[in-house]
């Protein structure tokens, strides 16, 4: 899924939870908030997840540990995201 500089508004749905083969994940520069579902880290296939620039809060789940294919990963920009990750 890519889909950067959209204009997109609301929360991240929950029907990406349920695409355990996604290997991407661009959704930056939008205006998608809220926070960032524990479930995330169903989705272990990710190598790359930019979610940069948006209007996220909260912590990042330490699921996101699951993805151990990752090799492009950016929370950037996201003002009240708390960008510690314990894992």
């Amino acid at each position: 899924i890519n889909l950067p500089e959209n204009n997109l508004g609301g929360f991240l749905p929950q029907e990406i939870m349920a695409l355990p083969y996604l290997q991407m994940l661009g959704l930056w520069s939008n205006d998608i908030s809220g926070t960032l579902p524990t479930q995330m880290g169903k989705l272990v296939n990710l190598k790359s997840v930019h979610l940069e620039d948006n209007l996220f809060s909260g912590g990042i789940p330490t699921e996101i540990g699951m993805w151990t294919k990752i090799e492009d990963l950016s929370f950037s920009g996201n003002e009240d995201l708390e960008e510690k990750l314990v894992i």
